[in-house]
C-alpha cells in the first residue's frame, strides 16, 4: 500500500489507489514501488525496513505463504527482491522481512500433497491432521491458525518440518535480508527458536530477530531465541498515559521502570517500540486526531531505549481504524499531509540519531509531580546527558527539581525542539515553566 511501482505486474481486479481498503482488496502495490521511494524514506531520516509478508501468496495481505522461496509475482518477483536489496545497500538502509513459519497457506506444495494423496502423502506429519479425508472447510479437519482453513499449521516438532524453514531462513538473509520479524512466535514451541538463533546467526552475526510477541517478552529474551520483541507494553503504557489519560504519571513510570528492571538489559535497545502497525488502529484516530498529544507520544516513543518504529503514512498523518481500515493507500498528493507532523517527525528522527544517550543510554527518573501529570527523565551515555521534562496536563505547570552532582559543571543547557537556553539556579536546581502539553529536551550547551 505504499507506492505501485511498476502497474504491469498489478493483479487481476486491482482497485485505484486510495479506494477504501478491503480484507480482500488489492492496489497494485510493489517491491519496485519503495525502490523509487528511497529518496522519500532517506529524506524522512529511515534506515532500516520491515515489511510485512512478500512471498508468494493468493491474498493481499500474504500470510497464507504458498512459497517461501519465491517472492510475489505482484510484488514484482524474486529479481524485484534484488533489485531492492541492492538500492537499499547503496543507502545505508537495512532490511527487515516478516517470517511466517507457524502456518502456510492451503497452497504450499506439501499442504496440496496431502489434499491429493491424504493418508498416503509423505508430508501428513508436516500439519496436525485430526481426520481423514482432508478438505478445506469449515471447521478444517486439522489444526489451523484461529481456526481459519486457509492457515493450516505446521508441525514444528517434525525435524524434517524444521529443517525446511531454517534453510529458508538462511537463504533470504545470504541473499540480503539483514533481520526476521517472526510471526506468533508464542504459538510454537521454544526449542523451535532457539534452533532458529543458531542457524541464521551462523550466517550473519548481526541478523536483527524480533518476535511479535504481546504480553512480556522475557521468556523469548534470554539470549538464546530473539533479540528484541514487538515492544506493545510499552504501547499500552503510553497510550494509557498519554492518549487516554487513564493512567497516572507514577503508574506510568512504574510500568516503565518494571520492563527497564526486569528485562535482560542487552535487550532493551533492540526492543520494537511503535504507536501504529498492521494489527492495530493507527495512533492519529487512536488520539482522536489530537495532534499535540500524538506529538507527545511520539517524542516519548524517539527519546526512549528501543529501536523507534513508523507505520507508513503516520508522518504525514494517515488516519485508520481497526484493520482492514489501517491499510489504506499511501496518499501522495503533498497537499493532503499534515506537513507540520511530518516535520517533527524529521525532527525526532535527526536528534535521536545525533544523541547517542537516546539510543543507548542508561536511564532514571528525576522528578515526578503527579498530580500535575508532570515527570522528568535523565538519559545519559558517557560524557552525554539528556534531560526530558514532560507536562502532560492541559494546563501550564512549574516544576522544580535537583540535577544530577556531575551535570552542576554545566553552567548553560539548550532545549532542543524550542531552541531556548536556560540557566540552572546556583543551587543545582532546575526551575522550568512548561507549557500545556508540551516537552523540553534539554542539554549542555558548550
Amino acid at each position: 500500500r505504499f507506492y505501485n511501482g511498476n502497474p504491469k505486474n498489478d493483479p487481476p481486479g486491482t482497485r485505484p489507489w486510495g479506494d477504501p481498503p478491503t480484507f480482500f482488496s488489492f492496489f497494485g502495490g510493489d517491491l519496485e514501488g519503495i525502490r523509487k521511494k528511497i529518496p522519500y524514506l532517506k529524506d524522512l531520516g529511515v534506515n532500516a525496513l520491515y515489511l510485512n509478508p512478500i512471498f508468494k501468496a493468493p491474498s493481499c495481505h500474504k500470510y497464507d505463504a504458498s512459497s517461501y522461496y519465491a517472492v510475489d509475482p505482484h510484488f514484482g518477483g524474486n529479481q524485484a527482491f534484488d533489485e531492492l536489496v541492492k538500492a537499499l545497500k547503496q543507502e545505508g538502509i537495512k532490511l527487515v522481512l516478516d517470517g511466517v513459519f507457524n502456518h502456510t497457506g492451503t497452497g504450499f506444495f506439501a499442504f496440496q500433497d496431502i489434499l491429493k494423496n491424504q493418508e498416503k502423502s509423505r508430508y501428513r506429519d508436516w500439519y496436525y491432521i485430526h481426520r481423514f479425508p482432508v478438505k478445506v472447510q469449515t471447521p478444517p479437519p486439522y489444526e489451523a491458525w484461529w481456526g481459519f482453513a486457509h492457515h493450516p499449521k505446521l508441525n514444528q516438532e517434525n525435524p524434517e518440518v524444521r529443517e525446511y524453514f531454517y534453510k529458508v531462513a538462511v537463504h533470504w538473509i545470504q541473499r540480503g535480508a539483514q533481520g526476521w520479524r517472526l510471526d506468533v512466535p508464542n504459538e510454537i514451541g521454544h526449542f523451535f527458536w532457539k534452533g532458529f538463533r543458531k542457524k541464521v546467526k551462523s550466517v550473519n552475526p548481526e541478523c536483527y530477530l524480533v518476535g511479535e510477541i504481546w504480553q512480556d517478552g522475557r521468556p523469548w529474551l534470554q539470549g538464546d531465541e530473539f533479540d528484541g520483541v514487538m515492544n506493545y507494553v510499552l504501547r499500552n503504557l503510553i497510550l494509557d498515559t498519554f492518549i487516554h489519560q487513564t493512567m497516572s504519571v507514577r503508574d506510568f513510570l512504574q510500568g516503565v521502570l518494571w520492563q527497564y528492571i526486569t528485562y535482560p538489559q542487552a535487550s532493551l535497545p533492540a526492543l520494537l517500540n511503535m504507536l501504529s502497525n498492521h494489527d492495530v488502529p493507527r495512533i492519529l484516530t487512536v488520539a482522536g486526531h489530537r495532534v499535540q498529544r500524538v506529538k507527545l507520544a511520539l517524542t516519548f516513543l524517539f527519546t526512549h531505549w528501543g529501536a523507534p518504529c513508523i507505520y507508513y503514512g503516520d508522518e504525514v498523518g494517515m488516519r485508520g481504524g481497526k484493520d482492514p481500515d489501517n491499510r489504506r493507500c499511501f496518499p501522495w498528493e503533498e497537499k493532503k499531509w499534515h506537513k507540520g507532523l511530518r516535520e517533527y517527525y524529521k525532527k525526532l528522527i535527526a536528534l535521536r540519531k545525533s544523541l547517542p544517550a537516546l539510543q543507548k543510554g542508561n536511564f532514571r527518573v528525576v522528578g515526578i509531580w503527579d498530580e500535575k501529570k508532570a515527570f522528568a527523565l535523565r538519559r545519559a551515555f558517557r560524557k552525554q546527558v539528556v534531560y526530558t521534562f514532560w507536562n502532560l496536563s492541559d494546563k501550564e505547570v512549574r516544576v522544580d527539581c535537583t540535577f544530577f552532582s556531575e551535570d552542576r559543571t554545566w553552567r548553560l543547557w539548550q532545549d532542543l525542539l524550542s531552541q531556548e537556553e536556560f540557566f540552572p539556579s546556583l543551587y543545582g536546581k532546575w526551575f522550568l515553566t512548561l507549557a500545556p502539553l508540551s516537552v523540553r529536551i534539554l542539554v549542555p550547551k558548550r
